[in-house]
């Protein structure tokens, strides 16, 4: 989609990233791009309150998946117990 149909827009929230394990390298592809066009933009109402927070360095969220079923299928190891 053209740059051209967002640059109306505001933002209804705060962005995250969260990238599981086997996605950290699009992950970190993701956030640098997000970064990198984000310092670019301008935008009418840029130091309104609804842009707090827009411009960051990093959008990764660092998160650790609780789920023994959700740990095996992203990494395809099965994860050690906890005794």
């Amino acid at each position: 989609m053209p740059q051209e149909k967002y640059s109306g827009t505001i933002p209804v929230g705060t962005l995250g990233i969260v990238a599981l394990e086997s996605s950290r390298t699009l992950g970190q592809k993701v956030n640098d791009y997000i970064v990198q066009w984000r310092r670019e933009r301008e935008h009418e109402h840029a130091s309104t309150i609804a842009f707090t927070g827009y411009e960051r360095e990093n959008y990764l969220i660092k998160a650790q998946c609780k789920n023994k079923a959700l740990k095996k299928q992203d990494t395809g190891v099965e994860p050690a117990s906890s005794a």
